[in-house]
């Protein structure tokens, strides 16, 4: 049974319907422990997005004025006054004991009364994102640090990052926590639903969200050198991401499936990509798509940096356009995939978001 005394109040900065990534599986984790409310701004055009609803945690769906809408300040101050709102009533109705936090943006809504125990979880380098006021989030994230217990990092970059920005004040609230993988580890013959590979075609899948990170450059330089490959990509295009209409002919873009289909939606693929360019966000990223890639027993190629190079014994990794071509080259006469069902199955689940979760429960704990 939940402890009825302790209710965690999550405030998430996506979709709950977005693609399932870290946010959910956490709070989902959380759950089977705790009493967890999660709150989420309602997003009104939501094409791409997914539909799942969730028997373990409590969503709190909140309506504000629209984002084409809200860059007015008196627009966004609607919209702080309209959640802040619903934290306060969640906090005082359900005796909430810790917030979670998952963006700085959310310190403006936690009420200074508040007398439980903060966590936040920093899963990105938020202030390269792109989408909001810099100097907005430099002061929040800092007031944030000051305010809370335990500060969550998902990569050794992203800790260095945070303490050469804000000070070393805070370190000792620092614990790494890395993402993970979600079960269960996928039989092999699940995944050879779609019949044999066509041996003259290189079929080379992404899925995730596309976006400003993502090195269409490099797709396009490698179809114009192998007339032999050919990309499909699934997930949601970020608003305002324009992509080449040479590329639109020449990649097959596939639109957002439901998490539980793309182990099947891949299954023809040769090669799993994770095409980005490598900028200082992109450094502070411990990918989810990794862990994804190797359950589906696919070879793997991505951009070399180090926060990721333990997964060397599953990915080609590539600094620069050559080596990538190169990759692509050897893959033309090998399509034996570079690693064990053994090394797989035991990475999978040390790496499993349950292990995770546990490390979050032991710090809630030790609040």
């Amino acid at each position: 049974m939940k402890n009825s005394m302790r209710t965690i109040l999550y405030l998430m900065h996506i979709d709950w319907n977005w693609i399932k990534q870290r946010p959910q599986y956490i709070a989902e984790g959380l759950s089977k422990k705790y009493r967890v409310i999660v709150m989420y701004k309602h997003t009104y055009n939501n094409v791409g997005y997914q539909h799942r609803k969730s028997n373990l945690v409590e969503l709190k769906e909140v309506y504000t004025i629209p984002n084409k809408f809200s860059n007015f300040k008196i627009s966004k101050k609607i919209n702080d006054a309209i959640f802040t709102y619903n934290v306060k009533k969640e906090i005082e109705e359900n005796n909430v004991s810790i917030i979670y936090v998952t963006s700085p943006k959310f310190y403006k809504n936690i009420p200074k009364s508040f007398k439980g125990k903060i966590i936040y979880d920093c899963m990105d380098d938020h202030l390269l994102l792109g989408n909001s006021d810099k100097k907005e989030i430099l002061s929040n994230e800092k007031k944030l640090l000051d305010i809370s217990d335990k500060v969550i990092v998902t990569s050794i970059h992203l800790k260095e990052t945070l303490i050469k920005r804000y000070g070393d004040a805070n370190k000792n609230k620092f614990t790494l926590i890395r993402n993970g993988f979600k079960g269960p580890i996928l039989k092999i013959n699940q995944m050879n639903c779609v019949g044999p590979k066509n041996p003259t075609k290189i079929r080379i899948g992404y899925f995730g969200t596309v976006s400003e990170w993502f090195d269409f450059n490099l797709l396009e330089k490698s179809l114009s050198d192998f007339s032999n490959i050919e990309y499909k990509i699934w997930g949601p295009v970020d608003q305002g991401i324009s992509i080449p209409e040479d590329l639109k002919e020449k990649i097959k873009f596939c639109g957002t499936v439901e998490h539980d289909e793309l182990y099947r939606v891949v299954s023809d693929c040769d090669v799993l990509i994770m095409p980005f360019k490598l900028n200082e966000m992109i450094k502070s990223v411990d990918p989810v798509k990794l862990y994804e890639y190797i359950n589906f027993d696919k070879n793997i190629i991505a951009i070399k940096y180090p926060e990721i190079e333990r997964f060397a014994s599953f990915v080609h990794f590539y600094s620069n356009y050559v080596e990538y071509k190169n990759i692509l080259n050897f893959f033309e006469k090998n399509r034996d995939v570079s690693y064990s069902l053994k090394q797989r199955a035991s990475f999978l689940r040390t790496n499993s978001w349950e292990n995770r979760i546990s490390k979050i429960e032991t710090l809630i704990e030790e609040l």
